[in-house]
């Protein structure tokens, strides 16, 4: 999968230029938290997903839906959104549903952390 299969390079592009000129390191910091902090999210998502906790998966994946769009991780963004919206809506299908969601989500996470890791410069 290439970098703009997943990340909107524009906004990659927007974040370097508040970056420019700081010593922070903006983009390095979001892709940081990302990183770090993703995983162990997906993996709270899912134990709640199995231990039937909706509520619990939708804030997950309302606060993963955030973190993500906020780099331009558009796919990741959408399947979270999904998730969120399936819950709110109490779909029928909720259960079903999540469990097709989750794992591809869970799916997405090591070519959207490539991707930005890549961007990283």
């Amino acid at each position: 999968m290439e970098s703009n299969d997943v990340i909107d390079l524009s906004v990659i592009e927007e974040l370097r230029q508040l970056d420019a000129g700081t010593p922070a390191g903006l983009l390095k910091g979001l892709i940081d938290l990302f990183t770090l902090h993703t995983p162990p999210s997906l993996r709270e998502m899912t134990e709640a997903l199995e231990l039937g906790n909706f509520k619990r998966v939708r804030e997950v994946a309302h606060t993963l839906k955030s973190s993500s769009g906020n780099l331009g991780a558009r796919q990741f963004s959408i399947i979270c959104a999904e998730i969120e919206k399936t819950v709110l809506e109490r779909d029928p299908k909720l259960s079903e549903k999540l469990h097709e969601l989750v794992p591809n989500l869970q799916e997405l996470y090591m070519p959207t952390a490539t991707a930005l890791e890549k961007c990283r410069s």
